[in-house]
């Protein structure tokens, strides 16, 4: 992942996010999958957000996950499996 890895920040109208770190997850969904666990500071503690791209034939979908009590340990496959499943 590169520098991201190490963490960055992102500034939009509504302030500064700094994300501490960056990590590649596994994830085998569609034809091609990538996953992401980025850990993002909100207000001094840790949150984890999940992020996944998957591709079904011609369509691509996109699924973001978090839970601010940090109770989210995995990409939610049950709901990435349902909703590719839909794609034509």
């Amino acid at each position: 992942m590169g520098p991201c890895a190490q963490g960055f920040t992102a500034t939009d109208s509504t302030g500064t996010t700094t994300y501490r770190k960056a990590e590649p997850e596994p994830l085998s969904a569609g034809d091609e999958a990538l996953a992401w666990g980025l850990t993002v500071e909100r207000d001094g503690a840790p949150v984890v957000v999940r992020l996944a791209a998957v591709r079904k034939r011609n369509n691509v979908a996109l699924f973001f996950t978090c839970d601010p009590t940090g109770g989210v340990d995995r990409q939610p496959m049950a709901v990435i499996d349902a909703q590719t499943a839909k794609l034509p």
